[in-house]
């Protein structure tokens, strides 16, 4: 069958799976061309085939789907479940995918009430372990910031619809213990037998390569990884499941076994190796190519890697169709597509030249999916994947294995466990300054569906002139920079200005986008308090709304610079993720009160901003700025405030054909005094002050702004009430639409170049 006809197959599959999950326009216009793209290229009786082949697929994903639904009412409080696989412990919480007797899957959360409790958990093997729960059953909550992380849809993809927050759990000595189960097991006792014996970072990198987890990796370690382009040889892949297979082929021989039956051998060991190692879409893909070759192999058919590729990439669906959608999954078989898509210009290379080749074609296929996800690319990828590729495949990979071995036998275990972290602390520092040289990284916010679709077809005809070595191809290479080069500067093409109001929890934080790209503001980013524990209760690294939500909202929207972070006042609800920020973007200026930059004194992000030699601006009541129609003066304050709360900067704002005017945490006091001095505040939209809290926002100020919209900024469920009924009184009793960030989720205006905009939600 032609090689071609077998790739229109996996092209045809990922369709039928993708058109009743995601119906878009663009979706069906994109099948249609294609389909009469394919009655060009193939006799009529194959085009039936793969039409056949596209409507089994999508029926099939379509009931999948319709049959994808809980069982549960939502009001059950209590449950015998069973863990599947190792749930994760991060200070005192505990959490991980638990299944029910009936089969459906919950996401259990449990906080852990003591040291004991914490350590019992530790020392035990919860994977398959059977326990009784008692608890409440939340639904997932849809993202409420464009662009955001749908827990709720990943969960579904993982068949699971309800968040069980368990307030009592025992777990029972025994579960259901199948084969499968009892490697789940050994895996896990091997990993906290690891931790246990391990010098770090060796500990973190023996569990990862060896057997998948990547949780204990620092983060700063996982995101220069990202930094590099490198993250994904943390996770298990072809060359490791080759090297695994050839040496568990090349041992059956050397015992004496039969090429055909050593062969069969490995063919069986494969699928106990990808459930010890984690099950991931790589490690699935890589052992069950190498099954079917080794199957082949031993009953003497010989199946070509485009086939082999498609049957696992046909089977993987049917089995799990959701993991189309999965970042691994696709990297997983669009990068190995490439490299078997591409085999002629493999032949007649030596190895430096092959590493060469391989290395761009995977940088180059992996392109449009690492932007759509990650929104950013590494400018040295292709030379941190060259040095740092063959050094984990045939240094780190096998040395870890051999130090693994050692350390089990017990014999010369410190010396050889000091070693391996030797080299892994030389990793950490070469990662760490490569990571560090300036322009790393290439950030191109989230393109959209004709942006990336432009990309595909240029790199898709791009490594198809460069595979058949056509004189043209540097057109394509041309047409491709084009491309990226109108997303990486999407900002100045665009006359779209935004002014959005991010759902950050119990904080603040606005962004505001000029169009054509000519100003970025930020006001507040946003923070959380923190509160003292007990060491084995503390966790890993506390949440940080700004590095959690805030900078990847940014980056998403292609944001580059900040000119100007303006920090209303230094509570830490405000400036707590300004350290993310400084850290994320260049920043031109952060703005501070007149007068306060004592209470800035020892905060991450002041310390973090003289670090890097930001300016820090301290503005007042008659400072202001103008930017084409943009016009932003400072209302407040005037440097004789005390008060943190009473101090905050108050902007009157001219954006998009509106006047706006943000108060920051100001209080009574605070909007007396904008009163008495006789300002101007009318305005269309007013920012509400402190939340909603009962202290601002009084009747006299209400009807001095006299705004049409009100925007209030808090989190769900706070324990200080925010914002409170009277404020929500006081505003409806005067006829101004409210919006809450905690009830509606992020709140942004659009506006188009001079015309007025709109108000949005998001979700809508």
């Amino acid at each position: 069958m032609n090689s071609r006809f077998i790739y229109h197959m996996a092209v045809t599959a990922a369709l039928g799976v993708t058109a009743p999950l995601y119906p878009h326009r663009y979706l069906f216009s994109f099948i249609l061309l294609y389909f009469l793209f394919l009655s060009i290229r193939f006799p009529f009786i194959y085009l039936m085939i793969l039409i056949f082949f596209f409507t089994l697929s999508t029926g099939y994903v379509y009931c999948v789907d319709r049959l994808n639904v809980s069982e549960l009412s939502g009001k059950e409080t209590t449950f015998s479940l069973q863990f599947l696989g190792m749930p994760k412990r991060d200070g005192d919480r505990l959490n991980g995918f638990a299944r029910l007797e009936s089969g459906e899957r919950l996401w259990v959360t449990y906080t852990i009430k003591s040291f004991e409790e914490a350590r019992f958990l530790d020392e035990s093997i919860l994977s398959g372990r059977s326990f009784k729960a008692s608890g409440e059953l939340t639904l997932p909550s849809a993202p409420t910031i464009e662009n955001g992380f749908d827990f709720s849809t990943y969960l579904r993809y993982k068949q699971a619809f309800f968040i069980l927050e368990i307030n009592k759990m025992d777990v029972l000595d025994t579960g259901r213990e199948g084969f499968v189960t009892k490697l789940s097991q050994l895996r896990e006792r091997e990993i906290k037998r690891i931790r246990a014996v391990y010098p770090e970072p060796a500990g973190s990198f023996t569990e990862a390569l060896l057997f998948g987890e990547q949780e204990q990796l620092p983060k700063d370690l996982y995101d220069q990884f990202q930094q590099l382009g490198i993250v994904h040889i943390l996770a298990l892949s072809g060359a490791q499941v080759g090297l695994v297979a050839a040496f568990f082929f090349y041992m059956c021989i050397r015992l004496g076994f039969s090429r055909s039956r050593a062969a069969l051998l490995v063919a069986a060991v494969l699928p106990l190796y990808a459930v010890m190692t984690g099950l991931s879409p790589s490690i699935i893909r890589a052992a069950a190519m190498a099954v079917l070759f080794f199957s082949g192999q031993a009953i003497g058919v010989r199946l070509s890697a485009e086939k082999a590729l498609t049957i696992c990439f046909i089977l993987y669906l049917i089995i799990d169709p959701y993991q189309l959608f999965q970042a691994g999954f696709q990297l997983s078989f669009v990068l190995t597509y490439a490299l078997v898509l591409s085999s002629n210009l493999y032949r007649n290379k030596g190895s430096l030249s092959l590493l060469f080749l391989m290395t761009a074609i995977c940088q180059a296929a992996s392109l449009p999916i690492v932007v759509f996800h990650f929104y950013e690319v590494s400018l040295i990828g292709f030379l941190s994947n060259l040095l740092f590729v063959p050094l984990f495949s045939f240094l780190l990979f096998p040395t870890t294995m051999i130090v693994y071995g050692v350390v089990l036998l017990g014999f010369l275990k410190e010396p050889a466990m000091g070693f391996l972290n030797g080299l892994y602390q030389l990793l950490e520092k070469t990662a760490s300054i490569m990571a560090d040289l300036p322009f790393a990284v290439l950030l191109f916010g989230k393109p959209s569906v004709m942006i990336m679709a432009a990309a595909v077809l240029a790199i898709l005809i791009f490594l198809s002139h460069w595979e058949r070595r056509l004189r043209r191809v540097w057109m394509s290479g041309l047409c491709l920079a084009a491309v990226l080069f109108y997303q990486y500067h999407y900002a100045f093409f665009s006359d779209e200005g935004e002014v959005t109001f991010v759902d950050i929890g119990q904080g603040d934080a606005t962004l505001i986008q000029l169009p054509y790209g000519r100003g970025v503001y930020l006001i507040d980013a946003g923070g959380t308090m923190t509160f003292q524990k007990e060491k084995w209760a503390q966790r890993e690294e506390e949440y940080d709304p700004g590095e959690a939500i805030l900078v990847p909202f940014l980056k998403s929207k292609g944001i580059k610079h900040i000119d100007k972070f303006i920090v209303t006042h230094a509570d830490q609800d405000h400036i707590g993720g300004g350290a993310a920020i400084l850290q994320s973007f260049h920043v031109q200026e952060m703005v501070i009160p007149f007068e306060q930059r004592e209470n800035f004194k020892g905060l991450r992000a002041t310390m973090l901003a003289v670090r890097q030699q930001i300016p820090i601006i301290e503005v007042h009541r008659g400072m202001g700025w103008r930017r084409d129609d943009a016009e932003f003066n400072i209302l407040h304050p005037s440097g004789k405030e005390e008060e943190k709360n009473e101090s905050s900067i108050v902007i009157k704002a001219f954006i998009g054909g509106l006047d706006w005017l943000f108060v920051g945490d100001l209080g009574h006091s605070g909007e007396n005094t904008l009163m008495n001095h006789r300002l101007f505040l009318k305005a269309d939209i007013l920012k509400v002050g402190h939340h909603g809290s009962k202290n601002s926002s009084s009747e006299e100020f209400i009807r001095a702004v006299s705004p049409v919209s009100a925007i209030l900024s808090a989190g769900r469920n706070n324990r200080f009430g925010h914002p409170h009924q009277e404020v929500i009184d006081t505003l409806q009793a005067e006829g101004i639409k409210v919006y809450r960030t905690d009830r509606q989720g992020s709140i942004s205006y659009r506006f188009f170049g001079k015309e007025t905009g709109t108000l949005l939600t998001y979700p809508p």
